[in-house]
């Protein structure tokens, strides 16, 4: 497991989000958000590419918040 900025990584997994950016932009070469990757985040909107497998980004409606 890596820190890549604001993203902990491992292998080509988003774990968790540790920046304070209302605004992100998935890094490229991440293929799955963890479930609880924007857990307790204040992220207002995400840009994502083309090759992610969006899994589990809500929770009841909201960013994992």
């Amino acid at each position: 497991m890596n820190e890549n900025g604001h993203f902990v990584v491992e292998d080509s997994k988003l774990i968790t989000y540790i920046g304070e950016d209302l605004h992100v932009i998935i890094p490229s070469g991440i293929r799955i958000i963890g479930e609880d990757a924007f857990y307790d985040s204040k992220i207002e909107s995400v840009t994502i590419q083309k090759t992610l497998v969006l899994r589990r980004l809500f929770r009841n409606g909201k960013w994992n918040s």
